[in-house]
């Protein structure tokens, strides 16, 4: 009898048709094609929580992208109270879109980041399916622990021809330093930025291996910024032909290129005054401090000194430059004699914006009348012209590193207070000392009694509006000799807004570093302390390694 073969090839059938539905899981069954642009990595993470408000939205590609597929209509963000509205760009270097928002994004809110498969390759492939993630925004619940994932044990090392002096964070949340790189082929310095990631990696797409440095001329960089575009405003000094000391800012694409559209060449120089005053001299600019107001103008100020030809006499004068976005000097900025920058008596040290294009000055004043040295803050209108200032004289007086301006529009400066050591001090918008905070306004950080003067103060403000301080701390005792021996550490304090101290954060308060006796004598010294988008506390100082004292990055989480 002839077998009939038909129901086996109807079960063979049926069982195929039921493994292609496990393999695919129920969706169709896609040809794999090598060119099919994905998504590698984003920012911020999916599901992660972000403590800052004002941040960009990424996404980076395995693929080059075509740039015009990657806009607006294809990058979007969304949270339940309805889309961002926000431009978006693609970085072809790094193959990274980007999402800016028009505003600072809303906090405890939870917010999802779309892109949808209308974008293609540079070849035209599309992505397999549209790509979302999403993140949070909320308080920072930062403990002042060492984050172990952040280089080595939560520090990073820079190399020893690096002398690191400012530190910011970008929209993405890469880190970056500024300072001076010897280059041992010249012998001489030269102004550098390095640049790392979130872990504390180099950026390798950044300059070379990380590092950009500018070999124009024997330089160096005090102060960072970054605009609105994400470029890289650094300034310090760099000397003239005539080989004077001058006021220098670099800017930088995102790359560590120079910025050509800037002045033409990426660089401005300007030595501040120079009319002739007979019998006198104007000498070298000192450290810069730069920032940046809502127009993208440039702020920088400076200390410069009018001395006597014949020695034995001279006046402190601070100088506050503004230039637009594209290095020229803002000329409606003027205090009748110069035009783009204005000349005060005293000494500029930090600079910061205030509202309505207002400019905030913290820095010295010098009374020639008892030769007192003491602190001055200056407002200045948006036309230059001088508003008010208030001076801080007798035993409150202190030098200035830094200055921020709270949500209440409050001033804090950080310094060290004269004849005790590292002080934060608190004004209101008017320049007068706010006696609610400390002590008659100032918080005094000195708690050891075998603590010597140490260092200066440099202050941060996290999302919670707590104060974050950084501070050189040092500690003299007696050998057995009789001779007195010191020792140096770099202190972190959190403080609440009244300036008492943060119990809950670190160790009452504090960490300390080293925690472990240091080698005599070996001086390090903190440079500057900001948090990241995570809300990570990053502090700028030297660590010890043996008998050297590298420049080094400390991450707190």
């Amino acid at each position: 009898m002839k077998k009939d073969y038909w129901p086996y090839l109807i079960l063979g059938i049926f069982l195929i048709g039921l493994l292609f539905i496990f393999i695919s899981c129920g969706n169709p069954i896609r040809q794999f094609n090598p060119n099919t642009p994905t998504i590698i990595s984003v920012f911020p993470e999916d599901k992660g929580n972000i403590p800052k408000l004002n941040i960009f939205i990424t996404a980076t590609f395995d693929k080059a992208m075509n740039a015009s597929t990657v806009n607006a209509s294809s990058f979007s963000l969304s949270s339940a109270a309805g889309s961002v509205t926000g431009t978006v760009s693609y970085e072809t270097t790094g193959k990274m879109a980007t999402f800016k928002p028009a505003a600072n994004l809303v906090a405890d809110t939870t917010y999802t980041a779309t892109i949808s498969d209308s974008v293609r390759s540079s070849g035209g492939d599309k992505m397999d399916l549209p790509y979302s993630w999403s993140f949070t925004t909320s308080t920072s619940t930062i403990s002042g622990t060492p984050d172990a994932s952040f280089g080595s044990d939560g520090m990073v090392i820079m190399g020893s021809q690096g002398k690191g002096s400012a530190i910011a964070v970008d929209n993405f949340g890469r880190i970056l330093v500024a300072g001076s790189y010897f280059d041992t082929s010249d012998i001489k310095y030269h102004t550098a930025v390095w640049r790392y990631n979130p872990d504390g990696t180099p950026d390798g797409s950044f300059g070379n291996g990380g590092l950009s440095i500018q070999k124009n001329s024997v330089a160096g960089a005090s102060s960072i910024v970054l605009d609105s575009d994400n470029k890289i405003l650094v300034a310090g000094y760099s000397y003239d032909p005539s080989e004077k000391r001058v006021m220098s800012i670099w800017r930088l694409n995102p790359d560590g290129s120079l910025d050509t559209s800037f002045n033409s060449s990426g660089i401005v120089l300007h030595p501040g005054p120079t009319e002739e005053v007979a019998g006198w001299v104007w000498a070298e600019i000192g450290d810069s401090s730069i920032t940046i107001d809502p127009a993208d103008r440039i702020l920088v100020t400076s200390q410069t000194t009018l001395r006597r030809t014949d020695p034995g006499m001279e006046y402190y004068y601070m100088v506050a430059w503004r230039y637009n976005p594209d290095g020229s000097l803002d000329s409606s900025f003027s205090d009748g004699t110069h035009e783009g920058f204005v000349v005060y008596p005293g000494g500029g040290n930090a600079i910061a914006t205030y509202s309505a294009g207002k400019v905030l000055v913290v820095g010295s004043a010098y009374e020639h009348t008892n030769s007192t040295l003491g602190m001055r803050i200056w407002l200045i209108g948006a036309d230059g012209k001088l508003e008010r200032s208030s001076d801080t004289l007798g035993d409150k007086a202190g030098s200035v590193s830094c200055a921020k301006i709270d949500s209440s529009g409050a001033i804090l400066v950080g310094g060290t207070h004269f004849g005790t050591g590292g002080a934060i001090w608190k004004f209101d918008p008017y320049g007068t000392l706010d006696t609610t905070f400390g002590q008659g306004g100032i918080a005094d950080l000195v708690g050891d009694l075998n603590e010597r003067t140490g260092g200066p103060v440099f202050i941060t403000l996290d999302s919670a509006g707590r104060i974050l301080a950084a501070r050189t701390k040092t500690i003299g005792t007696l050998s057995g000799g009789g001779t007195e021996i010191f020792k140096n550490y770099i202190e972190t304090s959190r403080l609440n807004s009244n300036g008492s101290t943060d119990e809950s954060f670190g160790s009452n308060g504090k960490i300390v570093y080293p925690d472990y006796s240091p080698p005599e004598d070996i001086n390090i010294e903190s440079k500057g302390i900001i948090t990241d988008l995570y809300g990570r506390i990053l502090v700028l100082g030297e660590s010890i390694q043996g008998s050297s004292t590298p420049t080094t990055i400390f991450c707190y989480k």
